[in-house]
């Protein structure tokens, strides 16, 4: 094993050091024949070691050893190292192959493998995304839909033989994947995302994408109630997906699936305990009132309404900030549920007689029904 392992190492240390063009296809010739001795007495060597872990070690050590040659001849001279590059990796494929149970599952892929299979996968993802032209998906999302097989090709991240897997199973989901009967609330772009998901695809602009959409889902709907029921039924959908993966794309960061239910957990819990129109106005935590009375007119009623009581002594408050907030935390009217106590102070000042009137007609009830206590 070792004998022939050494020949290919100085074979490639040869090539690295600068051969004449004359010789190309002697050392061409000569990678190929000790390829193919290595893999014979490579096999043979570890299939005969007794020892379980000094198997794996000897086995792994090799493949590292032939990954780095490879980088070095790809390195050299990336366009014509393909060549010299194709022998190795040949080999490394079939001993990979050959005891796919003892290999390291931190083994890092050649970048000469890297840069064929990228522009492989890259036009397989052409092929689908051509598929869906007609549909118009939003650009933004299909930048995201890219951007495994991008980074494939162009990041310095440490890529492996897990990643290419991955890949191969993401292409072929998106490949089987028919873009019709979808909600058209939701868009063609929520399948996409669902297989997505099933991968495992833990991009932080996926992420992002994900929880944004979900966010302004939720927000197209009236009323707090609605807004819930969309994050609970979304995080239970997302927790029942069946996962195509069983790792996350980036084994440094939390699993997608893991982090939308904790981000939907968050929206849940704040929209169930404050008040979101406050917070989003005044970026203060107000809790959220459940027992809010609801006043039958406009907003610009309510305000007037109740600064005309407080003008009357009907209510003791330390100043009209405070009053107007309190107003907002325990009012809402027919067409708004929440309101604001910066809102509330820009209508105390109501003129138009069309909107006093109703309040001028209440006052005179009211009047009426306390004389009667008096007659």
């Amino acid at each position: 094993m070792k004998y022939h392992f050494n020949l290919l190492e100085r074979t490639v240390a040869t090539i690295l050091y600068g051969i004449t063009e004359s010789d190309h296809t002697k050392f061409l010739t000569t990678l190929e024949k000790l390829s193919y001795a290595c893999h014979k007495s490579l096999i043979s060597d570890i299939l005969q070691e007794a020892n379980e872990k000094q198997k794996t070690s000897s086995f792994n050590l090799h493949m590292r050893q032939l990954v780095m040659m490879a980088d070095q001849l790809y390195q050299h001279d990336p366009i014509q190292a393909q060549e010299y590059c194709a022998p190795l990796l040949r080999l490394i494929s079939k001993l990979k192959h050959s005891l796919p149970e003892i290999l390291a599952p931190d083994l890092s892929l050649p970048k000469a493998f890297r840069a064929i299979q990228f522009n492989l996968f890259k036009s397989k993802l052409g092929e689908i995304l051509l598929s869906w032209e007609a549909i118009n998906l939003d650009p933004s999302f299909l930048d995201i839909v890219k951007l495994p097989i991008e980074e494939f090709g162009h990041s310095r991240r440490n890529f492996k033989w897990f990643h290419f897997s991955w890949l191969k199973k993401y292409l072929a989901a998106l490949e089987e994947l028919k873009l019709v009967n979808f909600d058209p609330k939701a868009g063609p772009e929520y399948l996409v995302m669902k297989v997505m998901i099933k991968m495992d695809f833990n991009h932080v602009r996926f992420v992002n994408y994900c929880s944004d959409f979900l966010k302004m889902r939720a927000e197209a709907l009236v009323g707090m109630e609605e807004h819930l029921y969309m994050l609970n039924r979304a995080k239970k959908e997302i927790g029942q997906l069946h996962m195509l993966s069983n790792l996350p794309y980036y084994d440094d960061l939390r699993g997608l699936r893991e982090e939308l239910i904790h981000w939907l957990n968050e929206e849940i819990t704040f929209k169930e305990r404050f008040d979101v129109e406050q917070f989003e106005i005044e970026g203060k935590k107000v809790p959220l009132n459940r027992n809010k009375l609801v006043f039958k007119w406009k907003a610009e009623q309510l305000a007037f309404w109740e600064k005309l009581q407080l003008d009357h002594g009907i209510y003791e408050e330390p100043s009209l900030d405070v009053f107007c907030n309190k107003i907002a935390c325990n009012f809402s009217t027919k067409h708004r549920e929440n309101l604001s106590g910066g809102s509330i102070k820009s209508k105390l000042y109501l003129k138009e007689p069309e909107l006093l009137e109703p309040l001028r007609n209440a006052a005179k009830r009211m009047y009426e029904d306390l004389n009667v206590f008096f007659d």
